[in-house]
């Protein structure tokens, strides 16, 4: 082999074992770890409201005695389970979120409230309440939200567990009511 080449592979097979070992290496090192978002609980604190123990009696006793709810209620034994924060994105209370737990799964026929949100949260208040009428089956639970300020229920929905019997009923000349309706 003439001296040039065995010089030129000498100089390849070096550029490889450096290659190589320079691999080995770098896939040893452990780099330095990715910074960690900081969510202290004082900082979660304060981008969440919390509800006083005044508020969540109120938002539940609103929940309770709403005419829709307690038609819906009527027969079965609802029980408050849970009572939530319900903010905007900007941490702006709402209300509540009440979760009323059924005594067993019911069939329940009536007039519901669904939530339409404004996503973009410019309107005021962020959302309309439409009212429909459906048959819901194996329901265990109701969600309730409450907007404080106006002091009434705007949405009233089942679980997720809950099965529909029949199309829903949503009359076509529904206009949706701002804040929902009693």
């Amino acid at each position: 082999m003439p001296r040039g080449m065995t010089i030129f592979v000498a100089i390849l097979l070096a550029a490889v074992a450096a290659l190589a070992t320079a691999l080995v290496v770098v896939a040893g090192q452990d780099g330095p770890e990715p910074p960690q978002p900081v969510l202290s609980q004082e900082l979660l604190e304060r981008s969440v409201p919390s509800l006083t123990v005044q508020q969540r009696q109120k938002i539940a006793d609103i929940a309770l005695n709403e005419s829709r709810v307690r038609k819906l209620t009527q027969r079965q034994t609802a029980e408050v389970a849970d009572v939530l924060v319900w903010t905007k994105s900007t941490g702006e209370l709402l209300g509540g979120v009440v979760t009323l737990a059924l005594d067993a799964p019911a069939t329940i026929e009536g007039e519901w409230l669904a939530l339409n949100y404004d996503g973009t949260e410019e309107s005021v208040p962020p959302y309309t309440s439409v009212p429909f009428k459906a048959k819901l089956s194996n329901v265990t639970s109701l969600t309730v939200m409450v907007d404080l300020r106006l002091g009434q229920v705007v949405a009233v929905s089942p679980d997720h567990d809950a099965q529909a019997e029949g199309t829903p009923e949503v009359p076509l000349d529904v206009i949706p009511v701002r804040g929902g309706n009693d």
